[in-house]
């Protein structure tokens, strides 16, 4: 409750899918079932840990200027990738949007498609994830309550307007994503000892 993950949004801009996440109103404004935002993280945690342990390409979305940094440092920390600026068709069609960026070489193939997307500000997003949900990238997404929680696989009730609850939330993903990194370069190391015995 410290982090502000708590409260929603007033009750005329809620979105009807965000019912179940809904504790109850107070003030003019919807308060979030903390319990269902913690069971959420911990699935999306799992998740996170289970495509870096795989190796998969992470990209962590944040488009709002005050979560810049935020998105940044969660990213570095789990040797992700980040985007701040997200532009059309980055996903849907990237080696258009590539050929105008600077310094672009047809010869090098270093166009990859994320295997998780993970979005810190939804409604600032919703391209993002209208691009991912069509080619089938999974996306773990912070929802307030006028966001539509249908829309992703992976859905975190909470606020995020709150720059302190969307820094807890990146940073518990991003050192999930550091174990599982962290693990999958110990498996080699562990099955090059097993095979010498």
């Amino acid at each position: 409750m410290a982090a502000n993950l708590h409260l929603g949004h007033a009750p005329q801009v809620w979105n009807q899918n965000m019912l179940p996440y809904i504790y109850g109103e107070r003030n003019g404004i919807h308060i979030i079932n903390l319990e269902h935002t913690l069971v959420m993280l911990r699935r999306a945690v799992s998740i996170v840990r289970e495509v870096a342990l795989r190796g998969g390409n992470i990209v962590f979305v944040g488009t709002r200027p005050a979560i810049h940094r935020v998105t940044v440092e969660a990213a570095k920390r789990a040797n992700a990738y980040f985007v701040t600026s997200w532009i059309g068709g980055t996903i849907t069609n990237k080696e258009r949007v590539l050929r105008r960026s600077v310094g672009y070489d047809p010869d090098k193939p270093y166009v990859h498609t994320p295997d998780l997307l993970i979005i810190l500000d939804y409604n600032n997003n919703s391209s993002a994830v209208r691009e991912a949900n069509q080619i089938n990238v999974p996306v773990i997404a912070v929802c307030d309550t006028d966001c539509n929680p249908r829309r992703v696989q992976y859905p975190i009730p909470a606020n995020d307007d709150a720059v302190t609850g969307i820094e807890l939330i990146a940073g518990a993903l991003s050192l999930a994503a550091r174990e599982g990194r962290d693990r999958r370069h110990q498996i080699p190391s562990v099955n090059a000892d097993s095979a010498r015995y």
